[in-house]
């Protein structure tokens, strides 16, 4: 079966409410320019501090672990090493 191909969120959102509905249904899915992030700041407001790094670390360390659990159905980040 070719993936489901993602790209904006209402089509996820049905694809969720399909995974909900029936228990057994696991698509391939496939995103496609979504979702993106985009950060906007103010002239001057671009420094970075220790605890904005921190805070945007766990973040992409959450992404990445949730992306693991998807994957491999495990939250371990090593596994994100291996080979596809």
């Amino acid at each position: 079966m070719p993936p489901i191909i993602l790209s904006d969120e209402s089509k996820a959102w049905a694809v969720l409410e399909c995974c909900l509905a029936n228990d057994s249904y696991v698509p391939r899915l496939r995103f496609d320019g979504w979702p993106s992030l985009e950060v906007k700041l103010r002239p001057g407001d671009g420094k970075i501090t220790p605890d904005i790094r921190r805070a945007l670390t766990l973040f992409e360390t959450g992404i990445y672990r949730a992306y693991a659990m998807y994957r491999y159905g495990s939250p371990d980040l090593r596994r994100l090493t291996a080979l596809d």
